[in-house]
């Protein structure tokens, strides 16, 4: 609609909508320190073993997170040193999926759309990545051919959420060209192929 808000005041506006719908209340510094907890997300134990395995390959974050909220991000999660680049969506004012923000990676990094693998476990980057002409990695850290347990109402835990909201691909025009179970299976992909993107 062209009402550009950044990724931390959307963060805000859902933390505000949630609280709303559950009809719970919070002062203004706890609803700045629930939001905050998004700067400290631990990563999955694969993610240093990956980032590390791609040297020399040059390694990016593009987020549609903002770019103080991203640098804070990965200084608490201690993968900065392994990242050359983190790039966020402000930049252009647009979000993911829009095409000019993955066109940021081309600028910034002075490379063909044709010479990045692009990594994600969310649907919609990956039909987006995909459509403007990225090689993606889709990472599914669930196997959906075997059928799950029957689930009983309110016992969903987090990691049985994640498998469901994560786990299948979504049904998008544009699939991943390739399917990993870890990040760590990434760098056996490509790091034989001569690729420095």
């Amino acid at each position: 609609m062209n009402r550009y808000e950044d990724f931390w005041s959307m963060t805000l506006r859902s933390l505000d909508y949630t609280l709303g719908s559950l009809q719970l209340a919070a002062s203004e510094q706890l609803r700045l320190d629930i939001a905050a907890t998004y700067l400290d997300l631990a990563p999955y134990d694969d993610a240093v073993v990956c980032l590390d395995n791609l040297v020399p390959h040059r390694r990016a974050i593009l987020s549609n997170g903002t770019r103080s909220m991203l640098s804070a991000l990965a200084a608490n999660s201690r993968l900065e040193r392994y990242l050359d680049h983190i790039l966020s969506v402000d930049a252009v004012r647009a979000f993911k999926p829009a095409p000019q923000a993955y066109e940021i990676v081309e600028q910034a990094l002075a490379v063909e759309r044709s010479d990045v693998v692009f990594v994600s476990s969310n649907g919609i980057d990956i039909y987006g990545a995909k459509s403007f002409g990225f090689t993606v990695v889709r990472v599914a850290r669930t196997d959906t051919s075997v059928p799950g347990p029957r689930v009983a109402p309110n016992s969903i835990d987090e990691r049985l959420f994640y498998g469901l909201i994560r786990g299948n691909a979504e049904m998008l025009y544009h699939t991943a060209d390739f399917t990993v179970a870890s990040l760590a299976d990434i760098s056996s992909l490509f790091c034989d192929h001569g690729n420095n993107g």
